[in-house]
């Protein structure tokens, strides 16, 4: 063997050797990775998942946050959403898809919490009626013990919430009379609960005793739908009139009344 035959024979690596180089080199397998299903594709992607192991064996947290109020998040997006689009387009023009765009969430999460559109104009309708009873019972609080002056608190703080917000003055008092019986049930059991309000309030102020001829309910729930249809007209009309106007003429049904009660209070017993 010639010199430079042994010196190339000297730099070939041994075969065991050959085969370790070109052998690959071993991975660590990555983490496993949480598939992308709806939740991770839509807009609300998770970030983070909770490693605790208290959680094991029951549904994860994402980003901190419990799934219980996640789903009540999105269930509050979704009825932010309704409010817009039921307030401009009407219960009949509005659809699951376009809600769902304004509230940037899947239909998946549309039906996790809702049936249909009825069961979020329901969830909506609600949400506006209760808030502006909360509102009022606070206005009433506020005021000294007077009808006339309790009666235009009232009034005002309803005509102001109509009046700074289309959405809700429309769904209240135009839309919820056109969803067929679910808007009849939804205006019976809000008539109902300020009805009450209204009953105490003339029992309070305007009715003492004497007036046993009258039944209080059927005057309460008169003067409800008085409110009611004289804030539909001006909602119709655009809200030509002023605002002081609109309730000066309402009020003038409830000093009225009470001009009214304090009279037949002075007759004399016969």
């Amino acid at each position: 063997m010639t010199a430079p035959q042994r010196a190339a024979r000297a730099r070939r690596p041994a075969a065991s050797d050959e085969r370790r180089t070109l052998a690959p080199d071993p991975i660590t397998p990555p983490p496993a990775a949480i598939p992308a299903g709806p939740a991770a594709q839509g807009a609300e992607a998770c970030d983070a998942v909770d490693p605790s192991p208290a959680r094991a064996g029951s549904r994860r947290r994402y980003g901190g946050v419990a799934p219980e109020v996640r789903q009540r998040q999105r269930r509050d997006k979704l009825i932010e959403a309704g409010l817009h689009v039921f307030g401009t387009r009407g219960f009949h023009g509005a659809t699951v898809r376009e809600v769902c765009a304004r509230a940037q969430l899947t239909e998946r999460y549309f039906y996790e919490s809702f049936a249909g559109l009825p069961q979020l104009f329901e969830a909506v309708y609600t949400g506006i009626t209760e808030e502006l009873r909360a509102k009022t019972l606070i206005a009433l609080s506020t005021q000294p013990p007077d009808a006339d002056g309790m009666a235009e608190a009232a009034l005002r703080v309803f005509y102001e919430t109509i009046r700074s917000d289309a959405c809700r003055a429309r769904i209240c008092l135009i839309e919820a009379v056109s969803v067929g019986p679910l808007g009849g049930e939804l205006g019976s059991e809000s008539a109902r609960q300020y009805t009450a309000l209204m009953r105490h309030f003339l029992a309070l102020l305007y009715v003492e005793e004497g007036f046993d001829d009258l039944d209080l309910d059927l005057l309460a729930a008169g003067l409800i739908g008085m409110n009611i249809h004289i804030a539909t007209e001006w909602v119709r009309g655009g809200f030509a009139t002023p605002m002081e106007r609109v309730i000066a003429t309402n009020m003038a049904a409830y000093r009225a009344l009470g001009a009214a009660f304090a009279s037949r209070r002075r007759q004399p017993a016969g």
